[in-house]
């Protein structure tokens, strides 16, 4: 009952939450449908682009592609880059490595000739997500580590947040426990610094998992609610997601298995609402071994399938890489 009542508070947040995104991308438009000129149009075309960014991929490709075209014509370089890290970022989030790494080095190269350092710390950490998507994690920390140094070099404290935050997480990926943690401390001390609230659900979120690698699972299961909790006040479903599914596989290791079922489920709803890939085969694989120890063969089949399919498609894009 106590879940059933918290499962409803989350979506009633969550709803209030994307009815009010969805006011303001319908104002967008609305302005979009009446400007008069194309600077106006690619001012408006850029705010469209981003609202969509973390709950609507193919919205976002389909601004930024209008916006990239718009910009050509004008030959305004730096929207030209703006679009093409949208369109990098928005593939990314879809699980298509090959096509954000494209767009992402030419975001890059556009920055780096008009010496943006600025845009290029944002954009060498676009570059690092993508690797790290690819499993390339050298590649990844270089990239995370270049976008470090050039937050440093001018100031920008939000992309020097973003390093910590995606270094601490790789390094747990990779099982450089002290190194995740290091990064998650400065991530943490920094926030304070700066009195920014961003990113606090990732960094708990990087902690839960060092704790759960350390098989401190008390630990690993507050670090994962707390990130839960937040992620979903602020209606990310991509984040959610990701948090979701490993609070199962938390649930699957120790106790009990109705609650990863429970956990897997929802991971499996977000990662369809945001299209994350790789978040919809941990989610499908997880509930296909949970079912098939519970003897329930036509749902283990079921999952089982879903994961071969997008485990196909993941495992293709990764084989395209650089």
């Amino acid at each position: 009952m106590k879940r059933i009542v918290v499962a409803i508070c989350f979506l009633l947040v969550s709803t209030n939450l994307i009815a009010q995104k969805k006011a303001n991308v319908d104002s967008l438009k609305r302005l979009l449908l009446s400007a008069k000129t194309d600077t106006a149009r690619m001012n408006l075309l850029n705010k469209l682009s981003r609202a969509y960014e973390e709950f609507k991929p193919d919205s976002v490709i389909y601004f930024a592609k209008q916006l990239l075209a718009l910009s050509w014509a004008n030959r305004v370089d730096f929207n030209i880059a703006i679009a093409m890290g949208r369109i990098s970022y928005a593939e990314y989030n879809k699980g298509n490595y090959a096509e954000a790494l494209k767009f992402g080095l030419q975001e890059v190269k556009i920055f780096e000739k008009q010496k943006d350092p600025k845009a290029l710390a944002n954009a060498y950490n676009g570059l690092g997500n993508i690797f790290k998507g690819q499993e390339n994690y050298t590649k990844a920390v270089y990239y995370y580590k270049k976008c470090q140094q050039t937050a440093i070099s001018c100031g920008d404290k939000l992309d020097l947040l973003y390093s910590y935050l995606n270094l601490g997480n790789v390094y747990g990926q990779i099982n450089r426990l002290d190194s995740a943690v290091y990064y998650a401390n400065k991530a943490i001390s920094f926030t304070k610094e700066i009195h920014l609230n961003y990113g606090i659900d990732y960094d708990l979120f990087n902690l839960g998992t060092v704790n759960f690698k350390q098989k401190r699972y008390k630990a690993a299961y507050d670090y994962y609610h707390k990130a839960l909790k937040i992620a979903h006040d602020d209606a990310n479903f991509k984040h959610e997601g990701e948090y979701c599914v490993s609070l199962a596989e938390y649930f699957y290791r120790v106790h009990p298995v109705d609650s990863a079922l429970y956990y897997a489920h929802v991971a499996l709803s977000d990662s369809r609402k945001s299209l994350s890939r790789k978040t919809t085969y941990r989610s499908a694989e997880l509930l296909s071994v949970i079912y098939e120890g519970q003897h329930q063969t036509d749902s283990a089949f079921k999952y089982l399938k879903l994961a071969g399919s997008i485990k196909d498609s993941i495992y293709n894009t990764l084989n395209s890489r650089k």
